[in-house]
């Protein structure tokens, strides 16, 4: 039987943070860290640590602002990161809907949530259906006035329900337990047929030395449907396509030359697709046909899925969040 530490999980919670100094409106500090409230007392030097910019004279203390969490990794949100600190340069923003020009331009706090709606909608972090906390009454205000008119993914979701830090992550801490403690009661009962391919799916019986297959189990209340997530990442991708594909067409996507079309695929941001997919659209252009624009550098990744027994929309990254999860404690000894 595997370890549990040689399994990859989602990390349990990861944050990216705005901060603002109280007596220097105009200063503000990006970081990263799975521990919010810790970060913070650094950052205002109650305990050790914290970065040199925020111990600057006259800039402390310092207030948190809003976080953006749900990334996958640390990884993942130390792009974010980068990406925030430098969102006059960054590949994730398209230089012409970028708001910051330069390095020290656009410091108000009106720039700053921009660019974070910005940085959500970028292909790249769009598809970890990240979430938005936000502690600050001024800095919901105008996140709500969006001054600059950039959109947001759909199933983005922002919140500003919680004047302290340490209730919204008990809150976020105990609604995700709950929900995993149904999951972790449904898979260990036995075998369940896999929702979308009918194969057996028995958490029970996994064999010694045995990687257990990844497990999607619908988090609604009394749902009970139980899939492989590859076959429901499968569905929920063809889903997409075919609806991208249709909405696509529907608009009237044009007829590509093969200069025009390795052009687009030059510039578009292929970090979250497959190489199969770049492969084939190439040997279509080079064989001399003629392509449409719609539909031809297909996801990897899902966004939302559907569940196939209740039909309620599934949020992808909490899926494969649980199924992570699921996965470790099943290889746990009993």
């Amino acid at each position: 039987m595997p370890k549990k530490k040689d399994l990859f999980l989602v990390a349990d919670f990861y944050c990216c943070y705005l901060l603002q100094s109280l007596a220097k409106q105009q200063s503000f500090y990006i970081g990263s860290t799975p521990d919010p409230i810790r970060r913070l007392r650094q950052h205002n030097g109650e305990i050790k640590g914290g970065a040199w910019r925020t111990k600057k004279d006259g800039c402390a203390p310092w207030k948190m602002v809003t976080i953006v969490y749900g990334f996958p990794s640390n990884i993942a949100a130390l792009q974010f990161e980068h990406a925030f600190q430098h969102a006059h340069q960054t590949r994730h923003i398209p230089v012409a809907t970028r708001i910051s020009k330069s390095k020290v331009a656009g410091r108000s706090l009106a720039y700053k949530l921009g660019n974070i709606r910005l940085l959500l909608m970028a292909p790249f972090f769009a598809r970890m259906n990240l979430k938005v906390q936000i502690f600050d009454r001024d800095a919901y205000e105008q996140w709500c006035a969006n001054k600059f008119g950039a959109r947001l993914p759909d199933f983005t979701f922002v919140d500003q329900g919680f004047a302290e830090m340490s209730e919204f992550l008990q809150y976020i801490k105990d609604k995700e337990n709950a929900i995993f403690a149904r999951l972790k009661e449904l898979v260990v009962q036995g075998s369940h047929k896999c929702s979308v391919c009918s194969v057996e799916v028995d958490y029970t019986v996994v064999e010694e030395r045995e990687v257990p297959p990844l497990v999607s189990v619908c988090y609604h209340a009394e749902c009970l449907s139980v899939a492989h997530l590859t076959c429901l990442a499968r569905k929920a991708l063809v889903q997409e396509v075919e609806a991208c594909n249709e909405a696509e067409l529907a608009a009237g996507s044009q007829v590509l030359s093969r200069a025009q079309m390795f052009t687009k695929l030059r510039r578009t941001d292929l970090t979250q697709y497959s190489q199969a997919s770049r492969n084939l659209l190439k040997e279509r252009l080079e064989q001399g046909e003629e392509v449409s624009d719609a539909g031809f550098v297909n996801p990897v990744v899902p966004v939302k899925a559907t569940c196939v027994e209740c039909g309620r929309v599934l949020v992808w990254s909490a899926v494969v969040k649980n199924a992570t999860r699921l996965r470790a404690y099943a290889v746990e000894p009993s």
